[in-house]
């Protein structure tokens, strides 16, 4: 929206100031950008000295009030903002995070300070020291230039320099604290949907704890330290908070200090917080006083598990707990619908019902899992598996219509499933399977009775290390790309601008010397100068950062992810004996889209002995070599342009080979 700059001049409230303004002009708030031009702070207290807003003691008392008026130019904006500013619930800090298209320019450094100066008055901040918050954006720039990546990061811009807000009184439950927090941790990750519980599962869960562990915290609180927050606005003391007496409770053991009562568990077990989720599965009479528990302990039954009976049962693998579960009647399922668990060992005999989860270290199964169960363990030994499994080594009597992702899977028949790994082994490979390996499978057949329509596929997917790196890269991809899109929007806004900037320095170099000299005197001419200087900075800038990220993407698209192929090398596919028909061999093409697309495919012979490997075309002289792509991978939870540009430029060819 066009509309000439105007100023909101001695303004002692820019925000209700800008939308009066913009209301009468019939201008969108939208639409405006905001540079603070200058500022002028009163204090009610005439006898106060000149530097009163400095020194902390004679500022941080409630003597006066104080008043802030300001020159602010309202002028069209041209490009969106590329940072955000927050100020804290109790108003003592401001916090600032950069846009990915956000540019560090020094050329924009007094923009930037105008910008930000305006963003904060508008916010209500009294801008007390103006050169330290000058100096702390130049540091934020200076860190951004040298390490791109910070843009990510939230920086603290103001704090109070006196004012502390008090902290109230509060309890914190352990267990859960800390698994969220190392679930955190695997939010961007493959198998982040199936690793990470539900929230209404956090909620109404059970953790495990060890004997002796720390399981919460009474925190008394303090009233914080008196002073003015960043509004200005003298903000008192709380008054002390009065002191909880402990309860006792069986199985539960404290300690008081000064400012806070801790909590142990005396035995290993599954606890949670009293409330009215976790009541109705709570082990009875565990108050040994008149207060109320403030956990509860859940005692597994001997019982099959129903979901009726039994709660979210979590982090039992860091608790190191052992849980066996046996149903004695075929008929009904050892671990019933939606029940989840999680335990260091865990041993079933009998089925699971629908909707179950299960996450183990070692985990051993005497019956079937159900088609919607969710498995998660470090090792696993299964009967029958249907649904999904998720494991480093496993070995299966069957596998029907289900999927796994293993670092080595052993398979006695598989039918109708679809799995991932790095080396796999099959006795019998029945109908419609689908096989992704990277480094071997062997099968010692494939029978002629419902041994048909199989695909053998070379894959790195059957690799987690590049199933990983595969799923941060199409992040990665999917980011840059929304960024691009942020600065061709950019680069629109400024063109028409730049066209006039243009004309205008080049009539400027048609002048003499002397001429520039004298017509640079004049304010309003020295202004459109500076204004046109910064404004092409600005768009080269810009159209240099488009550049940089479409040949970080084009690298990645095309010659990254495609060089990646050669790892393949070597791979080798051996089947004892082909009885069935139409099973084909393939080479997964691998590529930033979901795509199947397969590179090369080979129809096995019927009544035959197959030995397939993966061979390495050749190279051209002079061609570069294969790129190292396990510096990518070690850190793909991190991927930015530094590390992908650095890939040849060139596609390696592999091929299937039958050996004989």
């Amino acid at each position: 929206m066009e509309f000439a700059p105007f100023l909101l001049l001695d303004t002692d409230n820019p925000l209700e100031s800008l939308q009066s303004e913009c209301q009468k002009r019939a201008i969108s708030m939208d639409s405006v950008q905001c540079l603070l031009q200058k500022h002028h702070i009163t204090l009610s207290d005439p006898n106060l000295p000149s530097h009163a807003l400095l020194d902390d003691k004679l500022y941080h008392n409630n003597r006066f009030t104080i008043c802030q008026s300001c020159d602010i130019l309202v002028r069209p904006k041209l490009i969106d903002s590329t940072y955000t500013l927050t100020l804290s619930p109790d108003k003592d800090k401001v916090f600032m995070r950069c846009l990915d298209s956000f540019l560090a320019l020094d050329e924009m450094e007094q923009e930037l300070y105008a910008q930000v100066g305006a963003d904060l008055a508008m916010l209500g901040v009294i801008l007390r020291d103006i050169q330290s918050l000058h100096a702390r954006l130049q540091e934020l720039l200076q860190a951004i230039k040298s390490k791109p990546k910070m843009r990510e990061q939230e920086f603290c811009i103001m704090e109070s320099s006196v004012y502390v807000p008090p902290k109230p009184m509060r309890f914190r439950f352990l267990p859960q604290e800390s698994y969220q927090a190392l679930h955190q941790a695997q939010a961007r990750s493959f198998f982040s949907d199936e690793s990470i519980p539900p929230p209404s599962k956090i909620e109404e869960a059970f953790y495990g704890v060890d004997s002796g562990e720390l399981v919460g915290v009474y925190e008394f609180g303090d009233g914080g330290v008196a002073g003015r927050n960043l509004l200005g606005e003298y903000c008192t003391p709380s008054s002390a908070k009065q002191r909880i007496i402990p309860s006792e409770q069986e199985h539960i053991t404290h300690k008081a200090y000064d400012d806070r009562i801790e909590y142990f568990s005396q035995v290993q077990g599954f606890i949670a917080l009293h409330n009215q989720f976790t009541a109705p599965f709570a082990k009875k009479s565990h108050n040994t006083g008149e207060q109320a528990d403030i956990f509860c302990f859940y005692t597994l039954p001997s019982s099959p598990l129903k979901s009726t009976q039994t709660p979210p049962l979590l982090g039992g693998i860091q608790a190191h707990i052992t849980l066996s579960i046996e149903s004695s009647d075929s008929s009904i399922d050892a671990l019933g619908d939606g029940v989840y668990i999680e335990a260091e060992h865990i041993e079933i005999s009998g089925d699971l019902g629908s909707s179950t989860t299960i996450k183990a270290r070692h985990l051993v199964i005497n019956g079937a899992t159900h088609k919607s169960s969710k498995i998660l363990a470090q090792n696993a030994k299964i009967l029958t598996h249907r649904g999904l499994l998720i494991t480093q080594d496993c070995t299966i009597k069957n596998v029907d219509s289900g999927t796994i992702y293993a670092k080595s899977a052993r398979i006695q028949e598989a039918r109708a499933s679809s799995i991932y790994a790095k080396s796999i082994h099959i006795d019998r490979l029945r109908s419609a399977n689908s096989c992704h390996f990277s480094t071997q499978l062997q099968v010692q057949e494939i029978p002629k009775s419902h041994g048909d329509d199989n695909a053998l596929i070379f894959s790195l997917l059957g690799s987690s290390d590049y199933r990983d790196y595969l799923y941060n890269a199409r992040a990665y991809h999917r980011d840059k790309s929304q960024t691009l899109a942020r600065i061709d929007s950019t680069l629109n806004a400024l063109l028409p601008k730049l066209s006039s900037a243009q004309v205008f320095l080049q009539k400027l170099q048609g002048f003499t010397k002397e001429q520039q000299a004298i017509a640079l005197k004049e304010a309003k001419f020295s202004q459109t100068y500076a204004e046109s200087l910064l404004l092409i900075k600005l768009y080269k800038a810009t159209l240099a950062r488009k550049n940089a990220l479409q040949k970080s993407l084009h690298t990645l698209a095309h010659t990254t992810i495609p060089a990646l192929q050669a790892r393949l090398a070597n791979a080798r596919l051996c089947i004892g004996n082909v009885l069935g028909f139409e099973n084909y061999a393939h080479i997964q093409k691998l590529e930033l889209g979901p795509s199947e697309l397969m590179s090369e495919s080979l129809l096995l012979e019927y009544n035959k002995r197959a030995v397939i490997t993966i061979a390495k075309v050749k190279e051209p002289s002079g061609q570069a070599s294969t790129p190292n792509a396990q510096a990518s991978l070690e850190s793909s939870a991190s991927l930015d342009s530094s590390s992908l540009d650095s890939s040849a430029n060139h596609t390696p060819l592999i091929h299937l080979k039958v050996e004989q």
